[in-house]
């Protein structure tokens, strides 16, 4: 398990540091921080943490699942619309094959 939340942290990290990049050649201000929340409710550490920075806005990626698997795995974006008053843009995941 170590292993896999350290490749996981890696794998944010540098998603973060990529994004970041993007928008500072478009001239937008940014601030991101990678937020480790393992188990418990994911949507509101999200809101909560946004709280704490009193972030004015929340751009959160989503699958865009429905249906059964929407059903089993829940929807953490959903979670955060639903928690928070803070404007939050949700990225479709573009679909892969």
């Amino acid at each position: 398990m170590p292993q896999l939340q350290d490749s996981l942290r890696k794998s944010g990290e540098q998603l973060l540091v990529k994004y970041a990049d993007a928008l500072k050649q478009q001239n937008v201000n940014c601030e991101s921080g990678l937020l480790e929340a393992w188990g418990g409710n994911l949507a509101r550490a999200i809101v909560d943490d946004a709280a704490e920075w009193n972030a004015d806005v929340i751009v959160m990626g989503t699958h865009g699942y429905s249906g059964l698997t929407h059903l089993l795995l829940g929807s953490v974006a959903e979670g955060v619309m639903r928690h928070t008053r803070i404007p939050t843009l949700l990225v479709r995941a573009q679909a892969h094959g």
